[in-house]
């Protein structure tokens, strides 16, 4: 059975459903990114990623990881 959605009434009138387990999902996004980081440091390698509309490599070292929230 799916679970009840609540409307979000922050979304300024736009149709935005919050979905209780939208929180979860975050929460373990935010920590695979910072897990990838902390591996690619290990290993010295480069993270590559997508910014921009490039695909571009990025020194591990410069990524600050108090910022990744």
């Amino acid at each position: 059975m799916r679970k009840k959605t609540k409307s979000n009434k922050k979304g300024g009138g736009k149709n935005i459903k919050y979905l209780p387990e939208t929180d979860r999902i975050l929460k373990a996004a935010i920590e695979a990114a910072k897990e990838a980081v902390i591996v690619h440091r290990r290993y010295n390698v480069p993270l590559v990623v997508y910014q921009n509309g490039k695909t571009i490599k990025l020194d591990p070292y410069k990524v600050d990881l108090k910022k990744i929230k």
